[in-house]
């Protein structure tokens, strides 16, 4: 005959097994998980302008493509690879979670905005493919994904590149 000590061993594997579950879930999600975040400038004169993009995936070899200057002017384009860890990626994922990211109808502004920068995020995760677009109405929501995002370039590359960029901008007033 079970005894009280039986029932708990039972409640408490059942539990286990179940926050397990949970947990292996949350990882595998993450197994097949990549994004690609955009970002504009606002509309600037040569040289001032400049945008770049970041690739995130869950191989963990990610990169950051870097333009000085608008496409249409034929700008080099400056490509860093790194790393990120496993942490980092589900840490990501979590947050995205958190913000509804998978699940939301992202509320949009009736006009675009003019004249500031803008971003958007693309997202392939959980079985299909996700869109924030650049005009929601509320920044906020999102704007702690975006910095997460932006936070996992190593600092060193964000110097790199903006130390390139301003000689970027040097040599182009020096051709004028």
């Amino acid at each position: 005959m079970p005894d009280g000590n039986d029932a708990i061993k039972n409640y408490s594997t059942a539990l286990g097994c179940f926050y397990g579950c949970l947990l292996k879930k949350s990882k595998s999600m993450s197994n097949n998980f990549s994004l690609q975040y955009e970002w504009r400038e606002g509309s600037m004169p040569p040289p001032h302008y400049y945008e770049f993009t970041i690739r995130i995936n869950s191989s963990l070899k990610c990169e950051i493509i870097f333009r000085p200057d608008y496409p249409s002017h034929n700008p080099p384009e400056w490509k860093e690879h790194f790393k990120v860890n496993r942490t980092d990626i589900d840490n990501l994922h979590r947050l995205m979670r958190e913000k509804d990211v998978f699940s939301k109808e992202w509320a949009v502004e009736d006009r675009i905005a003019e004249g500031g920068s803008y971003d958007w995020l693309d997202i392939q995760a959980e079985g299909g493919s996700f869109r924030i677009p650049s005009d929601i109405k509320d920044r906020t929501e999102i704007e702690e994904v975006y910095q997460f995002i932006k936070s996992l370039v190593p600092q060193k590359i964000w110097s790199d590149l903006h130390a390139r960029r301003d000689k970027f901008e040097m040599e182009y007033y020096e051709e004028r």
